[in-house]
């Protein structure tokens, strides 16, 4: 409903070292609480890297739990949850909107790992849509030489997807910052226009905006400007602008410091602001994520994150 707040509705699930471990009996145990919370589409981030493949794959190196997607599909359909399927992993990507030999490695890898989910999950009920990994933002990606690059590449990405899947849709998640005092990277007008061509131009169905709430420095003023610029884009386009709200706090890591990505589950009163302030420009709002910062199975923070949360909902009307 228009002016209400909307709920988290989703998560991405990144598949790593730890809960590619995990027995079956846990991950049914996660997927019913996501669709008790009234979750209905869980977007997994990647399937691996071109150095190995999180499936069972018959081209690429697997890893040694490549088993655990067979259960992210029967798990996903036995929940009735629509499932957006990534691609890979690769490197290079941080430093490809300077050195766009990147696309022309990248894309036969991706191609490939595209033909071969198809091919084993394609007639999976659960199997609803596609996620491309590479993440765009608005700070590496602003000179018309880079766009035209990015662009064209997700062009022929979103394009095999479709061809190959009977036009499943395709979703993205591009990410914001901000410099010290909050200035924007780029303005709103060029914001907007940007996603508009890459709309246009890409034919993608979704873009998830990830929020940029992990800074210390932190302020939500600066949101709705980028949200306002997807939500005009898709408008013009006729497409589809979520928010990728993000339920972390990061203490340590890129863009902080040299340490180690570390991050703890943030407070609930941040992550309602969040949701307040993003819900008038989005259709829909997912987190990143949910498994990792907000599932009552993984510790005392993610439990005291997943409480509150529902405690809020048990009041919600939306």
């Amino acid at each position: 409903m228009e002016g209400k707040t909307k709920k988290i509705a989703g998560t991405f699930l990144q598949l790593d070292e730890v809960n590619l471990q995990y027995p079956k009996t846990k991950w049914e145990e996660e997927f019913k609480i996501m669709k008790d919370m009234g979750m209905d589409t869980v977007a997994i981030q990647y399937w691996g890297t071109s150095e190995k493949v999180d499936y069972p794959s018959n081209i690429f190196p697997r890893g040694e739990h490549c088993h655990v997607a067979d259960w992210m599909f029967e798990l996903a359909e036995q929940y009735g949850i629509n499932l957006y399927v990534g691609i890979l992993l690769i490197d290079g990507w941080w430093t490809a909107s300077k050195d766009p030999s990147y696309f022309d490695k990248a894309l036969p890898f991706q191609i490939k790992v595209i033909d071969e989910l198809q091919s084993i999950y394609g007639k999976n009920p659960s199997f609803y849509g596609w996620y491309i990994t590479e993440e765009l933002d608005d700070l590496n990606w602003k000179t018309p030489e880079s766009q035209a690059h990015v662009i064209a590449f997700f062009k022929k990405l979103v394009a095999h997807c479709k061809e190959v899947s009977n036009n499943k849709p395709v979703l993205t998640a591009p990410f914001i910052g901000w410099n010290t005092g909050n200035n924007l990277h780029m303005t709103e007008e060029a914001f907007e226009q940007l996603w508009t061509d890459f709309y246009r131009e890409t034919d993608i169905d979704i873009i998830s905006l990830q929020d940029a709430s992990i800074r210390a420095d932190y302020h939500p003023e600066v949101l709705p400007p980028y949200f306002r610029a997807l939500q005009n884009a898709a408008q013009k386009t006729g497409k589809r602008a979520w928010s990728d709200l993000e339920t972390f706090h990061q203490i340590q890591g890129w863009p902080f410091d040299a340490q180690p990505f570390k991050a703890v589950p943030a407070q609930f009163e941040r992550v309602l602001k969040q949701m307040e302030i993003e819900s008038p420009f989005v259709e829909k709002i997912i987190t990143f994520e949910f498994h990792h910062y907000m599932c009552p199975l993984k510790g005392e923070e993610p439990a005291r994150l997943y409480k509150e949360y529902r405690d809020w909902l048990s009041h919600y009307s939306g």
